[in-house]
């Protein structure tokens, strides 16, 4: 690891403090964000985090224009 990018990770790390640790932070916040994760994880564990340990519906890709 270069000295710019081993930099780059130390004030990173100074920031970790200032993630929410709120103990419902992996809970959905947008109207769709519970569908949208389901659809890519599956269904949550009885904590109801999404851990993407089963499988999943496949998600159809959207069209190319």
């Amino acid at each position: 690891m270069n000295e710019v990018n081993r930099s780059a990770q130390a004030r990173e790390v100074d920031y970790m403090k200032n993630v929410d640790v709120h103990p419902d932070v992996h809970r959905a916040t947008e109207p769709d964000e519970d569908q949208v994760l389901r659809e890519l994880y599956g269904e949550p564990d009885d904590d109801g985090i999404f851990r993407a340990d089963g499988p999943a519906e496949p998600v159809d890709d959207p069209p190319e224009s």
